[in-house]
């Protein structure tokens, strides 16, 4: 299989999707979907695939290619497909004709799915619960007249995700904190009132940076290509030519933004994957969250905490006196001045030396109250 990735003369194939349509005929090619032609662009010979220009697609049973039956007319599926008037030309691949009807104001569906995915993202929870599945087996919307508003002011701004946001934002149930009210638990025990703030581990990659940030080292300018890309096309792991390690991958850090991280399909660098990154093979619109022995462990143990907690303690130390460098610890990871209480039990702990400061700011970085939005 991995030898099928490469030509006769070494170079790997490419293997990335193009953007532009197939053509409508091929001088080389007979028309129709049937499999076994020869010719076509980048074929060099081999049996063609029999995708080469545009047309109908073979039906193949059980997902063998070996067993073809007739051409399935190109459209939409069935079941999204009622009373939709949708027409594909003979010289057209449907491409185009279904991205409009996706992002049509006649297709609701597209703005509510998106309206309650942002939600979830900004709220925790999302309107419809089951965000990845709006069918029959997936729950009710809690808020159907909010959803539908939303997704009718989505479509009317523009489908502007920054203007959502901001609508949403600026409301009064985002501002509210996660305090708990007996009465109102009482009556509404999983939140589906929003009478308060769904408290939120913070995702993998906002962990990352926000420990960057804290330290005083993070570098928002875009890194210059990645690991996979120098790389080249080839499989990833192993000691192949033009492939990568699997452990340099999962050891990629530095300084920048966890969005430039390298990720692959089946390993990802070791500080995303251990707080619950998202699969890279799937589409997801909701996270799992795990609070696990394994991320304590790497929060105490791991080269990359110790050198942040190291950077940022020499950043607090800057200030004069043992409660400015406290309070500017506690405004770095906790985004507000210190309790009493936390300053008093700062001030026994340590004494006012750069070793001592590098086990305060350790502390702060693995606490609940930075790991956790409230």
């Amino acid at each position: 299989v991995e030898l099928a990735a490469f030509d006769p003369d070494g170079t790997a194939r490419p293997l990335v999707m193009g953007v532009s349509d197939k053509p409508v005929s091929m001088p080389s090619a007979r028309q129709g979907p049937n499999r076994g032609r020869v010719g076509g662009p980048n074929t060099r010979g081999r049996t063609s695939s029999g995708f080469e220009v545009i047309g109908d697609s073979p039906f193949f049973l059980r997902g063998s290619i070996e067993n073809e039956s007739p051409s399935v007319p190109r459209g939409l599926p069935e079941f999204l497909s009622h009373d939709v008037q949708f027409r594909i030309a003979a010289n057209e691949s449907g491409r185009l004709q279904l991205a409009r009807w996706i992002a049509s104001d006649d297709n609701t569906l597209t703005s509510r799915v998106i309206v309650n995915r942002v939600w979830y993202w900004l709220m925790g929870s999302g309107l419809v619960e089951s965000v990845d599945n709006f069918g029959a087996s997936g729950t009710s919307p809690t808020h159907p007249e909010l959803l539908d508003y939303l997704a009718t002011r989505f479509m009317a701004e523009g489908w502007s995700i920054k203007r959502l946001v901001r609508e949403i934002v600026l409301s009064r149930v985002y501002q509210l904190d996660t305090r708990h009210d007996e009465a109102n638990f009482d009556i509404d025990p999983d939140n589906h009132a929003y009478w308060r703030a769904n408290a939120r581990r913070l995702d993998a990659e906002t962990l990352r940076d926000g420990l960057l940030w804290a330290s005083g080292q993070i570098e928002l300018a875009p890194v210059p290509g990645s690991l996979i890309a120098l790389a080249g096309d080839g499989p990833v792991g192993g000691d192949r030519i033009q492939a990568i390690k699997e452990e340099q991958i999962a050891n990629a850090e530095g300084s920048f933004r966890s969005i430039y991280l390298p990720i692959a399909r089946g390993v990802q660098p070791e500080s995303l994957a251990l707080f619950d990154l998202a699969d890279p093979s799937l589409v997801l619109g909701t996270r799992g969250t795990t609070i696990v022995p394994s991320q304590s462990l790497y929060l105490m143990n791991s080269e990359f905490m110790r050198e942040k907690a190291e950077a940022m303690a020499t950043r607090v130390m800057r200030e004069e006196g043992f409660e400015n460098r406290f309070t500017l610890a506690c405004r770095l990871t906790y985004c507000r001045a210190p309790w009493p209480e936390e300053l008093e039990a700062a001030r026994r702990f340590a004494s006012d030396d750069h070793r001592s400061w590098t086990s305060i700011c350790r502390v702060l970085l693995s606490s609940a109250d930075f790991l956790f939005i409230d």
